[in-house]
């Protein structure tokens, strides 16, 4: 299970699946959710699964600010035309700051829908984060 989490956030292209230019580009974009093992994001950049990048997120509530390396693992077209809904699994982030994210992750869920890692993930959508 995710959590709805609107944050401001900026992107920065690692490595690409495909040659697309984008490599050391930093793009704006918003979290739309939140989960132990990954954050869906709304960017106006169409970007490939497979492209590797370090997402700095800024959240209000609570003030702090998160930095994670990850992949992208979908991406789809979205309302209003010109921004893309995508999926990264910021599972390649450093194990200290990852604990940190997934305590924050789960201070966003309700209690009767914390996650069981790897379960929820895989039943949603098939892949494990």
């Amino acid at each position: 299970m995710r959590a709805a989490d609107r944050n401001a956030a900026v992107l920065t292209i690692l490595s690409e699946a495909f040659e697309a230019g984008l490599v050391g580009k930093v793009i704006g974009c918003t979290t739309e959710e939140v989960s132990e093992g990954g954050v869906r994001i709304r960017v106006s950049e169409r970007i490939e699964p497979g492209t590797r990048l370090q997402l700095r997120i800024a959240t209000t509530n609570p003030p702090a600010s998160f930095l994670l390396t990850g992949r992208l693992v979908w991406t789809r077209e979205s309302v209003p035309p010109g921004t893309w809904v995508a999926g990264v699994d910021v599972g390649s982030t450093d194990e200290k700051y990852l604990d940190i994210w997934r305590q924050f992750a789960r201070s966003r869920l309700p209690v009767q829908y914390m996650a069981r890692p790897g379960r929820d993930m895989a039943r949603d959508t098939g892949v494990m984060w």
